[in-house]
């Protein structure tokens, strides 16, 4: 190996990482020359201007992801550093051409493994190297001329003819046992059959062969391969067939721990659901006991909006436990249980019908939770105040969905109307004070019209998912 300082580029926006990355690099006397990209298009730039040996990087930069430069970073060995939580991200980047990740800790112990990471990936890089180069040797051969290599003068699909000594490392056998017909021998009895008839399939379409599958050693260890082939020709013939095969057990380990962790994960998100909405409802609960023991009519009314406003909040996770993605909600779906509801609990003498018109829409959780009460606000103060003595209202609340992205919320009754002095952002009331800030919070537009009536609107914009899934 040579003395010199191995290039390493680290992407990341946290000073604090930065400044940890370049301690551990002095501390532990690393010979390495160190860089420092902090935003996306820095890193873009440097990677423009120069070269690297290999690349850390975290995922998520101030202006944007790591994901968007992705086809300038995988020509480098680079290892993808993220937070706890964020194994998904992790997966996606190994699968694109990532070599390894990390997950950060606080503490910044991470680093230390950091220096043996890097030797792995310059020793991958170095070993894929040598095989993109042991390929190009062996295509040299045989575009030679036929009489040169007689061995693949016929086509024949389920005999081996050669294999190399790394192939014999892998596959844990001898070459008088694989050789000929006796390859086969060496694949997990479950994935035997499944696995010939793919090549003999791949060999008669003269198709590509790509398959993962088990191998058995001697001594009773699985170990998981992933192999290539394809056809050599010549002058429209097949001469034989050429394949390569990789381990690619410690990977499907890690897929394995990441989908486990994952599921996890999701178990433990939806029981976290779960119990806020009991929480919830017993919070519920208490306010109506405590309002039992309240003589004055105003504070008992108070009590029961306070009950409202939890009741919708409670809604909002009994739908995210019952969601199959727990990081959306089918909003127009929760909508149908939450007007029954409010017109039950608020009509006052009133016989209020509630009216739907709701195109389908899915909503991330951080837009739905403001939503939610954003839409009991509006509809309750139609129900508190549209109709007066009237016998009959109806309150209609519709959800559009918008092919440029933007969603619309309306609330609208057939009452009195509102006050010609009416402003909303004057209104000193706790529910319109909610419905301003909630409408902030996502980004959203409030607007009113009235007589005959009252429509209110609140337009926003749906948020953009991210490659990893975020929002």
């Amino acid at each position: 190996m040579q003395d010199e300082p191995i290039r390493v580029l680290l992407i990341e926006d946290d000073v604090v990482d930065q400044r940890a990355f370049l301690r551990a690099v002095k501390q532990q006397a690393l010979l390495y020359h160190a860089q420092v990209a902090g935003s996306v298009a820095e890193a873009r730039q440097m990677l423009a201007e120069s070269q690297f040996d290999v690349i850390v990087t975290d995922y998520l930069l101030g202006d944007g992801d790591s994901f968007e430069i992705f086809e300038q970073l995988i020509t480098t060995p680079t290892i993808f550093a993220t937070g706890a939580g964020d194994e998904a991200i992790a997966v996606k980047a190994m699968k694109l051409g990532a070599h390894d990740y990390l997950i950060k800790d606080p503490d910044h112990h991470y680093l230390t493994a950091l220096p043996v990471r890097i030797t792995a990936a310059l020793e991958h890089q170095r070993g894929r190297a040598a095989l993109r180069a042991s390929n190009e040797r062996f295509r040299a051969f045989a575009l030679w001329p036929p009489h040169r290599r007689s061995a693949f003068s016929r086509p024949m699909p389920k005999v081996c003819l050669y294999v190399n000594p790394q192939w014999l490392r892998i596959f844990n056998r001898s070459s008088e046992e694989v050789l000929g017909s006796g390859w086969a021998s060496a694949i997990h009895p479950d994935d035997r059959e499944a696995v010939v008839q793919a090549w003999t399939e791949s060999c008669r379409g003269e198709k590509e062969f790509s398959r993962e599958f088990r191998v058995v050693h001697p001594d009773g260890a699985v170990r998981w391969v992933h192999s290539r082939a394809a056809s050599m020709q010549l002058d429209d013939r097949i001469l034989g067939y050429m394949g390569t095969s990789e381990d690619v057990t410690e990977r499907r380990l890690a897929e394995e721990q990441l989908r486990k962790s994952v599921a996890e994960k999701e178990v433990l998100l939806r029981e976290i659901h779960h119990r806020v909405k009991n929480n919830l409802q017993v919070v519920t609960s208490l306010l109506q006991l405590q309002s039992g023991c309240i003589q004055d009519p105003a504070v008992v009314e108070q009590f029961r909006e306070s009950q409202q406003r939890v009741r919708v909040m409670a809604l909002i996770h009994e739908k995210l436990y019952q969601s199959v993605d727990l990081s959306d909600i089918d909003f127009a779906e929760y909508l149908r249980s939450l007007v029954p509801m409010l017109v039950r609990s608020n009509a006052r003498g009133s016989i209020v019908e509630p009216k739907l018109d709701l195109a389908p829409c899915i909503l991330d959780v951080d837009t739905a939770v403001p939503l939610g009460p954003i839409t009991s606000e509006l509809v309750s103060n139609s129900l508190k105040h549209a109709f007066g003595s009237r016998p009959r209202g109806t309150v209609t609340v519709g959800l559009a969905d918008q092919p440029d992205g933007t969603i619309i919320l309306s609330v609208a009754d057939d009452g009195a109307g509102l006050p010609d002095t009416f402003d909303p952002a004057a209104s000193k009331s706790l529910g319109m004070r909610l419905v301003r800030g909630l409408t902030g919070q996502i980004g959203g537009k409030l607007s009113f019209v009235s007589n005959p009536g009252a429509c209110f609107q609140v337009c926003f914009q749906r948020r953009i998912e991210t490659p990893d899934g975020k929002k």
